[in-house]
């Protein structure tokens, strides 16, 4: 006679455990590492990106922009390379050519610079490489805007932008522009090698350091844009109780 099995034993307990399928252990997953996570991403990224150092897309479209200047100036050079040497009647291969070409691109800016300081005793070099620039800037936007690109991102509207009076102009309340403003956000505008974001400014308002301003006129064609190659400003106080005193640097 078969004995029946108390289902409450512990032999029972621990037959009918066996028999059921024990649940797979997952394994704990480990977290990528943020350098992995920084290499898949490098990975992903473009060879302009990588090459250039792209932080996000409006930093990609300046500096698509800048390159897309310079290559127009470098070809130029290469033209006036190709020129002379016909002139001349030397080898033109292509090689040599893009060597010459690339020689002219270094050395003009120093030209310019040298024909400032001699020509005028240095009041015009900053005219003179304004109109460099300008001139390649013009072609550069043309064609960037040529291929698509949104212009508005790099070259925004100026007009309506916040900043603070920051300093006084070197040669003070006599300067057409006798003040100088922080303004952020600027595009393109506020990636100046010298003057960064900060902006000539002039208001018919009573202008104090600290002052909150708003833009309310790009005046584009004036001699102290060109002299500067940098936009100049006619503003309006937004906040006449905002001031601080700063230093001039």
């Amino acid at each position: 006679m078969i004995e029946k099995v108390n289902q409450e034993s512990e032999e029972y307990l621990k037959w009918k455990r066996g028999s059921v399928p024990a649940e797979e252990t997952q394994e704990p997953t480990i977290p990528e590492s943020p350098r992995e996570d920084f290499l898949e991403t490098e990975a992903q990224q473009s060879f302009f990106d990588r090459t250039f150092k792209v932080k996000n897309d409006e930093d990609r479209m300046k500096k698509t922009y800048y390159f897309i200047t310079a290559l127009v100036y470098y070809c130029s050079c290469c033209l006036f390379a190709y020129d002379a040497l016909a002139f001349e009647g030397e080898n033109r291969t292509l090689p040599y050519v893009l060597i010459l070409g690339l020689a002219f691109a270094v050395l003009l800016p120093f030209v310019l610079i040298i024909m400032g300081f001699t020509v005028s005793g240095g009041a015009f070099i900053g005219i003179f490489m304004g109109l460099f620039s300008w001139f390649y800037g013009i072609i550069g936007r043309f064609i960037y805007k040529l291929l698509g690109f949104d212009i508005e991102i790099i070259f925004p509207e100026l007009v309506g932008k916040i900043g603070e009076v920051s300093k006084h102009s070197l040669i003070g309340k006599f300067a057409p522009y006798p003040f100088t403003a922080e303004i952020e956000n600027m595009g393109v505008y506020g990636d100046s090698l010298f003057y960064k974001n900060r902006f000539s400014i002039r208001s018919d308002e009573e202008l104090e350091i600290g002052m909150q301003i708003e833009v309310i006129k790009h005046e584009k064609r004036t001699l102290t844009s060109l002299v500067k190659n940098h936009p100049t400003f006619l503003v309006k106080v937004l906040n006449k109780g905002n001031k601080e005193v700063t230093t001039n640097d």
